[in-house]
């Protein structure tokens, strides 16, 4: 059975078709922003974002509910990775930009109260 997108294009699944149409519809904006901070204030948050590496570089491609695609290269994955947060609508990096997890602090481990500890294994 064959599944035709919105221009006639046949195609042998329907995903293929709907993924077709998404890619080669009108209503879809494609573009380059001057920085992700515009995409969010122009566009909202991005709903999907998408990071490759390709050609010595990495790209970042979000789509935003409005429709509109806005990609970004990037020299390093951490670059990538920060354009990812700010496209996505997160403020949680740090102050001075560093987004590494090892870097940030860990939150403190809940307290057992009226639990006792022992060093016996049970079942030895």
């Amino acid at each position: 059975m064959a599944f035709a997108a919105r221009d006639g294009k046949q195609f042998g699944n329907r995903q293929r078709a709907a993924r077709y149409d998404d890619e080669h519809s009108g209503a879809t904006q494609e573009g380059s922003d001057a920085s992700p901070d515009d995409a969010v204030a122009q566009h909202g948050p991005a709903n999907n974002i998408q990071i490759t590496k390709g050609n010595g570089s990495h790209h970042v491609v979000a789509k935003h509910p409005d429709g509109h695609t806005s990609r970004s290269s990037h020299a390093t994955a951490g670059e990538a990775i920060d354009a990812a947060r700010m496209v996505s609508g997160a403020d949680d990096a740090d102050a001075d930009g560093s987004t590494d997890p090892s870097e940030q602090e860990a939150p403190p481990a809940p307290a057992m109260s009226g639990s006792k500890t022992s060093t016996r294994i049970p079942g030895v």
